[in-house]
């Protein structure tokens, strides 16, 4: 299945701490979002689909790496850290 990208994106940062956030820039994520890129810039973070999403049991992604999640804006993604960690978030419709 090929999912085309046509816009728009927006590009932001937000802090991920010891409680799940939802991976998104501002209060809603981007109308008709099809995928999310993130980077945690100074620690590692997890990600999961689940708002219950812990350290033990999110996907890992370590500083510095990039990763590209499908998603929808009906289908949020979530994120923790083991302490506050800066991380880079591109929403792309």
């Amino acid at each position: 299945m090929t999912i085309f990208l046509d816009g728009p994106g927006i590009t932001g940062a937000i802090t991920v701490g010891t409680s799940p956030v939802e991976a998104k820039i501002g209060a809603s994520p981007l109308s008709e979002r099809k995928s999310i890129i993130l980077q945690p810039l100074d620690g590692d973070i997890y990600w999961s689909y689940d708002s219950g999403v812990t350290t033990s049991t999110g996907h890992a992604l370590d500083e510095g790496s990039l990763i590209y999640i499908q998603t929808g804006e009906l289908l949020p993604v979530y994120l923790i850290a083991a302490s506050n960690t800066d991380v880079r978030i591109s929403e792309v419709a």
